[in-house]
């Protein structure tokens, strides 16, 4: 369907930079940088080629856009690990679910958490409103502005000489938020109608997304 391809694409930009991107920046304005201030080019591309997410999702990019084939020893190879990866993303996401209500904690966390759903709620708008595309992208873009901060985030904050607590602290909040939001704006937009009609097979056209604008 066009929202999941529209997640896909948003995912791939998303991943570049929450899997190795930001890190990289702001590991020089931080401890993880030493003594020194500004960007060192060195040391900033140094992270981002030893981070492996980062580096597998610009081969991978790379590979589909130059249309080449993964060779079938290598698919037989990662078949296992790519089994495993909805397991060890739900298991890391439990591991770092936490929530811990010091006062020092809150007050930054609910700022923080603010100043981001504002700035989603600008970008929603904005998608929703200006976009020239098909209903059913830009109400995908909508629902992605609002999803919760990257759950490496608390690691990449430790690696920068941050308060990892807080930072999982933040991540946990942000999930509950995200729940609350994204389930408001599905009903708000009627998707939630859609989703059952197609279930039940009541949508003209088998489900086809197209038919999502006279759902919604």
């Amino acid at each position: 369907a066009m929202g999941s391809v529209t997640a896909c694409m948003f995912d791939v930009g998303n991943s570049i930079m929450c899997t190795g991107g930001t890190y990289a920046f702001v590991a020089e304005y931080t401890a993880a940088s030493g003594s020194k201030k500004g960007i060192d080019l060195k040391s900033f591309a140094k992270r981002l080629i030893t981070s492996p997410p980062l580096v597998a999702y610009v081969v991978m990019f790379i590979l589909a856009v130059a249309n080449i084939d993964t060779p079938p020893v290598i698919l037989t190879l990662i078949e296992p690990m790519a089994k495993a990866n909805t397991f060890v993303a739900m298991l890391m996401l439990g591991l770092l679910f936490h929530i811990e209500f010091k006062k020092e904690y809150m007050g930054e966390i609910f700022k923080l958490i603010g100043i981001r759903h504002i700035f989603a709620a600008v970008c929603a708008v904005i998608f929703y409103f200006v976009l020239p595309f098909d209903l059913v992208i830009r109400q995908t873009l909508v629902l992605l502005c609002f999803a919760p901060m990257s759950a490496v985030a608390p690691a990449y904050t430790g690696m920068c000489g941050g308060d990892e607590g807080m930072a999982s602290c933040a991540n946990s909040v942000s999930i509950l938020c995200s729940l609350v939001v994204i389930t408001a704006l599905l009903a708000i937009m009627g998707l939630y109608e859609y989703v059952n009609k197609q279930e039940t097979g009541r949508i003209p056209g088998g489900g086809n997304p197209a038919f999502l604008c006279r759902y919604s």
